[in-house]
């Protein structure tokens, strides 16, 4: 796994010289390939680069897009690379490579905020959007990644490690004791918001879920994908039941084998 990182000041308040560094340097061992950070104005991201894939190999993060107004922070595997690129070779989108990163914010820049509900596969991803003064934060699926943050009236800051934000100033590192009695009474657990970590001041996005944060301090967080009970695939011969979960199957397994 790779790490992200970034943060976002408030009412235009700049970005403090090497505050995105000290994020990256206590997930340096999520990722030793390389440590790169961006800032402009208010907004800061950083990522640390593993090496996981064959793409990865020529990734730059964080990575903007060509005009600059846009800029991305990935941490992932994406799984239905072929099907987004026979997407965008239809619409005539030139994509200056194919790594994940730049898949991604391409799904971003011609989807929006619906891009998550198009992308398959393991990640957490961040996309500053220049134009509207505002960050998008995306955790997978099943939440497989992880993606902590946290705020106050000066800023909003999120990183792959919650000891990371732990590093900024004013953040809480008292222990969550509504977090820690969880681990004694289970059951306690339905009571409780699921999205608490064990430190006061450090909280995670859900798995699904998706949030907005503007320059004004506005945070919006929402549900863009739930397991839900769907209608029985009926067949007519136990042979077909089995064709058809070889073939699910399979193509599950092929599109995570790179």
């Amino acid at each position: 796994m790779s790490a992200i990182a970034g943060i976002l000041y408030f009412d235009g308040a700049p970005v403090e010289p090497g505050q995105i560094e000290k994020l990256t340097q206590v997930m340096f061992s999520r990722g030793p390939d390389r440590q790169s950070t961006w800032s402009q104005r208010s907004i800061g991201l950083g990522h640390c680069m593993l090496h996981a894939t064959p793409e990865s190999l020529g990734e730059r993060q964080p990575l903007l897009s060509e005009d600059s107004n846009f800029a991305l922070v990935w941490d992932g595997r994406l799984d239905n690379r072929d099907e987004l690129i026979r997407e965008f070779k239809s619409r005539n989108t030139a994509l200056r490579d194919t790594t994940d990163a730049e898949i991604v914010l391409h799904c971003y820049l011609t989807w929006g905020e619906n891009c998550p509900e198009k992308l398959l596969g393991d990640f957490v991803f961040a996309i500053w959007d220049g134009y509207k003064s505002k960050l998008f934060l995306v955790r997978d699926h099943v939440g497989a990644r992880p993606l902590y943050y946290t705020h106050n009236d000066v800023f909003f800051a999120f990183a792959s490690e919650d000891e990371a934000l732990l590093t900024l100033p004013g953040v809480s590192s008292k222990p969550n004791k509504v977090w820690v009695a969880t681990m004694f009474v289970p059951a306690y657990e339905k009571c409780i918001d699921p999205c608490q970590s064990w430190v006061e001041g450090v909280r995670f996005l859900g798995s699904g879920q998706c949030s907005t944060v503007t320059i004004d301090g506005q945070i919006d967080i929402s549900t863009y994908w739930s397991l839900e009970p769907r209608e029985d695939s009926c067949y007519k011969s136990d042979n077909d039941y089995e064709e058809a979960f070889h073939e699910l199957f399979n193509d599950a397994v092929r599109c995570r084998l790179r």
